[in-house]
């Protein structure tokens, strides 16, 4: 009986010490946890908003491509490129396609914008180049950068305008 009391009482204070020691590398372990964890977050806001980016470049560059191949002529006017497209019924209608020149460009569709402000990152059309390659053949390129992440992203594409007939 001796013994255990003897032994019961060497033990009294390493509770608190082994507690003291073990606080430290908890919140070391806590603190590790949390930044990873932001870390994570951030990289998935960085994703997304490079995805939009991507989005909407495409989705500028699908436009131009669909009125291209309706196309019964193209024209370059000054920071303009000018298409006569087909329509449905009715009489052919000239689209427009033009780069702002505002602190936060964007690309517009007959005066009315394609690209804008997105909630997913700060996306800036930075070029939209077009050129005729040959007589019926249009080659053109758009270029985005997201001000967020810093990345670019550009598409180029070509169309070849289908053969204007005699009476056009």
């Amino acid at each position: 009986m001796i013994n255990r009391q003897c032994l019961l009482q060497n033990e009294r204070g390493y509770g608190l010490i082994e507690l003291v020691a073990a606080m430290p590398i908890a919140i070391f372990l806590l603190c590790s946890l949390g930044a990873v964890f932001c870390l994570g977050i951030k990289a998935y806001v960085y994703m997304l908003s490079d995805w939009e980016l991507e989005r909407q470049v495409q989705f500028s560059m699908e436009h131009v491509r669909h009125d291209l191949l309706y196309a019964l002529r193209a024209e370059d006017a000054p920071g303009k490129l000018r298409i006569l497209c087909r329509a449905a019924s009715g009489p052919a209608q000239w689209v427009e396609y033009e780069l702002t020149s505002e602190t936060m460009p964007r690309f517009m569709r007959n005066h009315q914008p394609i690209t804008g402000e997105s909630i997913l990152g700060n996306i800036r059309i930075v070029e939209f180049g077009y050129r005729k390659q040959g007589e019926r053949t249009m080659l053109f390129q758009i270029t985005a950068q997201n001000l967020l992440t810093g990345h670019s992203y550009s598409l180029d594409s070509a169309v070849t305008l289908p053969r204007q007939s005699e009476g056009s």
